[in-house]
C-alpha cells in the first residue's frame, strides 16, 4: 500500500509539473509574439516615415514602398537617390556652378553607376578641371553598363583618339566588335574609331579590316573618306583620286572631300586640278566656307594678281555679314606679306576686330622683312595691350622678338623671347609660327627655345616636336637629338625622311657616345623598316 501511494503521488507531480512547464511555454510564445508584433508595427512606422520622406521631400516618386521595407531591395533606394543627385547636378550645371556640380556627380555616380548621361557629364567636369586620367577611368567604368550604346562610346573614343592611344582603341575594337551586332550604331562608331586609329599608324591593312566589319560604314562617306587616304598613303594614288572624286561628285560642296582631293592633286604633281577642286567647293557653298580662305591661299602661293583682286574684293564684300571669314582672310594676306590687302580687308570689318586688324598688319611687315616699320607699330600697339585681351601680351612680346631680330638686336631679341616664354596659356601653334619666324632669321636657338615650350605645353603636338628636330640636326645638338627623335618615332605618322636623316646623322661619330643614341637608332630603324614594307 505504502509503495502504491507514492506511486500516485509522483504520477500527480509530474502532471502538475507538466502543466507548469505547458503554461509557462504558452506565455514566453505569446510574449515573444506580442515582441515581435510591436517591432514589425515599429518597423512599419519607421519604413512608412522613410518612405514618404524619399518620395515626397526627396521627389524620388519611382520609388515603390518595397524598395525601402525590404532589406534586399535597399540597392534600388541607392539607385534612386544617385540618380537623384544626378538631376541636381545637372541643374547646378546649367547654373554654371561647375564646382557643386562636380561634388553631387561624384557621389551620383558612384550610388547609380548605370546613369548614362550623370557619367557622361561627370567626365566633361572632371577633363575642364584638369583631371583627364581621372576621367578617362570614369569612362571605361562604364562600360560594362553602356557597351551597346554609340552615344556613350563617341566621348570615351574620341578622348582617347585625341590623346593618341590609339593602341587602346584598337583593343577596344577587337574586344566589343565581336559581341556587337554589326547593323548597331555602336559598332560602326566603334569600328570608324579603330579605323582611323590603325591609319594614324599607318597599318593601311587593318583600317581596311575594321571599314569591312561593317557594310554600312564602308560603304559611308565617312568610311570612303578615310579608306580613299588610307589608299593614297599605301601608294594606290590613282585608286584613291578615283575615289575621292567619286565622293566630290555625289556632293560637290563637301569641304573634307575637296580639300583631300586638292591635297593630292597637287601631291601627285596636278596643282590646276587642285586649284579647280577648291573652286567647286567655295562655289557651291561661298557662305563661311573655308575653301575661300585655301583657295585665297592658294592664289597668293601661285602669285596669280588678278585672282588675288578678285577674291580679296569678295571677302570685302562679304565681310559685314561674314567677320569670321574676314578675318580669316586678313590672315592669309598677311601670311603672302600683303599689307594693303589686310588694310582693305580689315576696313570692312566691324569696330570689334580693330586691333586683330593692327596684329594682322604688323605681321604682314614681318612677313614683307620691314621690320622697322613693324617696329614702330608695335611699340604704338603696346600702349593699347590693356585693352587687347588677354593674349595680347605674349603676341607683343613675339612680335618684337622677331623685328628685334629682323634688324639684327640679338639680345633685345632674347629678351623678348624670354618675355614670351614666362607668358602663361601659350598656344603650341602660335609658339611654332614664332619659331619658324625666329630660325628663318638665324635665330636657330630662340626659335629652339619655343619649340622646347611648345613640346612642353604638348607633347602630342607633332609639328612642333618635328620642327624641334629639325633644328637638333641644324645645330649638330649632340644630346638633344636622339631624345627629341626618339620621342617622334612615338607619335602618330612620323616623317620618315626625316628620321632617315636623323639615323644618318646619329650614325657619325659626333653623336657616338651620346648615352641615348642606341635606343633613338633602334626605335628609328622600326619606323623605317614599316614604312619598307608598305
Amino acid at each position: 500500500m505504502i509503495e502504491e501511494s507514492r506511486l500516485t503521488c509522483l504520477r500527480r507531480w509530474f502532471v502538475v509539473a507538466g502543466d507548469e512547464t505547458t503554461k509557462s511555454r504558452l506565455r514566453w510564445r505569446r510574449a515573444a509574439l506580442a515582441l515581435l508584433m510591436f517591432a514589425a508595427a515599429g518597423y512599419g512606422a519607421l519604413v512608412g516615415t522613410a518612405y514618404g520622406v524619399v518620395r515626397h521631400h526627396r521627389g524620388l516618386t519611382e520609388l515603390r514602398f518595397a524598395d525601402v521595407a525590404l532589406p534586399w531591395r535597399w540597392s534600388r533606394y541607392r539607385v534612386a537617390r544617385g540618380d537623384e543627385l544626378v538631376r541636381l547636378a545637372e541643374q547646378l550645371f546649367a547654373q554654371e556652378k561647375y564646382r557643386e556640380a562636380l561634388m553631387y556627380l561624384k557621389t551620383g555616380v558612384a550610388h547609380s553607376p548605370a546613369n548614362r548621361d550623370g557619367r557622361l557629364l561627370l567626365a566633361r567636369l572632371l577633363v575642364a578641371s584638369g583631371q583627364g586620367t581621372l576621367a578617362r577611368r570614369t569612362l571605361f567604368d562604364g562600360l560594362p553598363y553602356h557597351a551597346g550604346d554609340a552615344a556613350y562610346w563617341r566621348p570615351l573614343l574620341g578622348t582617347l583618339l585625341q590623346e593618341q592611344a590609339d593602341a587602346v582603341v584598337i583593343a577596344l575594337a577587337r574586344r566589343y566588335l565581336p559581341r556587337t551586332p554589326r547593323s548597331a550604331a555602336s559598332a560602326r562608331t566603334l569600328a570608324l574609331a579603330a579605323a582611323t586609329a590603325s591609319y594614324f599608324r599607318q597599318d593601311y591593312a587593318a583600317c581596311a579590316e575594321f571599314l569591312r566589319r561593317c557594310p554600312a560604314l564602308a560603304g559611308s562617306r565617312d568610311g570612303r573618306l578615310l579608306l580613299a587616304k588610307a589608299d593614297y598613303d599605301a601608294g594606290y594614288r590613282e585608286l584613291a583620286l578615283v575615289q575621292l572624286r567619286a565622293l566630290a561628285g555625289e556632293d560637290s560642296g563637301d569641304y573634307d572631300v575637296l580639300r583631300e582631293l586638292a591635297f593630292c592633286w597637287r601631291e601627285s604633281g596636278r596643282p590646276e586640278e587642285g586649284r579647280r577642286a577648291l573652286l567647286a567647293c567655295a562655289l557651291a557653298r561661298p557662305a563661311q566656307n573655308p575653301a575661300r580662305v585655301d583657295l585665297l591661299r592658294l592664289y597668293y602661293e601661285q602669285r596669280d594678281q588678278d585672282a588675288i583682286a578678285r577674291s580679296l574684293t569678295e571677302f570685302a564684300r562679304d565681310g559685314p555679314r561674314e567677320p569670321g571669314l574676314l578675318i580669316a582672310a586678313a590672315g592669309a594676306a598677311a601670311d603672302a606679306g600683303d599689307l594693303p590687302g589686310v588694310r582693305r580687308l580689315l576696313a570692312a570689318a566691324p569696330p570689334e576686330h580693330a586691333m586683330t586688324g593692327e596684329f594682322l598688319a604688323i605681321e604682314a611687315m614681318l612677313t614683307a622683312r620691314d621690320y622697322e616699320a613693324a617696329l614702330a607699330a608695335v611699340r604704338t600697339l603696346a600702349t593699347d595691350a590693356a585693352n587687347a585681351g588677354p593674349g595680347s601680351p605674349a603676341l607683343i612680346a613675339s612680335l618684337r622678338a622677331i623685328a628685334y631680330l629682323g634688324i639684327g638686336d640679338a639680345a633685345d631679341a632674347r629678351a623678348f623671347v624670354a618675355t614670351l616664354l614666362a607668358q602663361p596659356r601659350l598656344r603650341p601653334d602660335n609658339l611654332l609660327a614664332v619659331a619658324n619666324r625666329l630660325a628663318a632669321l638665324d635665330g636657330g636657338e630662340l626659335a629652339r627655345q619655343a619649340l622646347k615650350r611648345a613640346v612642353e605645353i604638348d607633347p602630342l603636338y607633332q609639328p612642333a616636336l618635328a620642327r624641334l628636330v629639325e633644328l637638333d640636326l641644324l645645330l649638330n645638338r649632340v644630346d638633344d637629338l636622339a631624345v627629341d627623335a626618339r620621342r617622334l618615332t612615338e607619335l602618330r605618322r612620323p616623317p620618315v625622311e626625316l628620321l632617315r636623316v636623323v639615323r644618318h646623322k646619329l650614325s657619325t661619330d659626333l653623336f657616338l657616345y651620346s648615352p641615348e643614341n642606341e635606343g633613338a637608332l633602334a626605335a628609328i630603324e622600326r619606323v623605317v623598316a614599316r614604312a619598307r614594307r608598305r
